[in-house]
């Protein structure tokens, strides 16, 4: 005897039980990523400081350069504190919402994207300041990117994964535009301001945000389907696991 699937007439329910869940699986991995960012930029403050104490030769001379009346260490050393106090703030925002909804705030994520990018791109303009312009996009600073979008795995959603990777993208473009590509070849080898290779780093990490916002989503999906299939189970067991034998109900599972 075979019986109609059960799981078309629940659909919606059992859709509905679990966006909620997600929803609040979600606000906690918002508020773990916004406790990475936090801590990461926290750990980067002493460095800024120990690094010229360790490697004089290499540091010192970019670190302790001053503009406007403050050496370069003191400049990223307040950016380091305010992002830090940033994260701590989303991390209490995003608190909010699982206290008073459960609810995501959609806009609101997309602008923490645009907020938190924009924070190795300010770093990279200060160090334009005292560097030599064709050489500001081979410093180490450029790799901070890479890791906001692998974080964005944690915001488990696929649109704003391959957005992290259209913004970091589009920073590091006006980056290369306003300071390697307008300036003399005397400063740096062809290479160094060829647009060719700094077009391809910024596709790449475009891809690097489509390929996370890939693998969230074949994650979630997974999710779902396991989800969906523990309910169906657990409907036939409440329809039928009363009136006949277990074995019986193991077949029906098993088909």
């Amino acid at each position: 005897m075979r019986y109609p699937p059960l799981r078309k007439e629940n659909m919606n329910q059992s859709q509905n039980i679990f966006e909620e869940k997600i929803s609040r699986e979600i606000l906690d991995s918002e508020k773990l990523r916004a406790t990475i960012m936090a801590m990461g930029f926290a750990a980067f403050i002493p460095l800024v400081f120990l690094l010229p104490a360790l490697f004089p030769r290499i540091f010192t001379e970019v670190f302790f350069q001053k503009f406007h009346g403050l050496s370069l260490a003191t400049w990223i050393g307040v950016i380091l504190c305010v992002s830090c106090a940033y994260e701590l703030a989303v991390r209490w925002r995003f608190e909010l919402f699982t206290r008073a909804s459960g609810k995501l705030v959609v806009l609101f994520r997309y602008m923490n994207v645009v907020i938190e990018t924009g924070i190795p791109t300010i770093v990279t303009v200060f160090f334009a300041q005292v560097m030599d312009p064709a050489h500001i996009l081979l410093t180490p600073i450029i790799f901070v990117y890479f890791i906001f979008i692998a974080l964005s795995a944690l915001r488990m959603d696929f649109k704003i994964c391959v957005f992290t990777g259209f913004i970091t993208a589009s920073q590091y473009i006006l980056l290369f535009l306003i300071y390697v590509q307008p300036i003399n070849s005397s400063f740096g080898t062809t290479f160094l301001i060829a647009p060719g290779p700094h077009i391809y780093k910024s596709l790449l990490l475009l891809m690097g945000g489509i390929v996370t916002g890939f693998v969230t989503r074949e994650i979630k999906k997974r999710v779902v389907k396991s989800f969906d299939s523990l309910e169906e189970k657990n409907r036939i067991l409440g329809v039928f696991g009363q009136h006949i034998s277990p074995e019986v109900v193991e077949k029906l599972l098993r088909q």
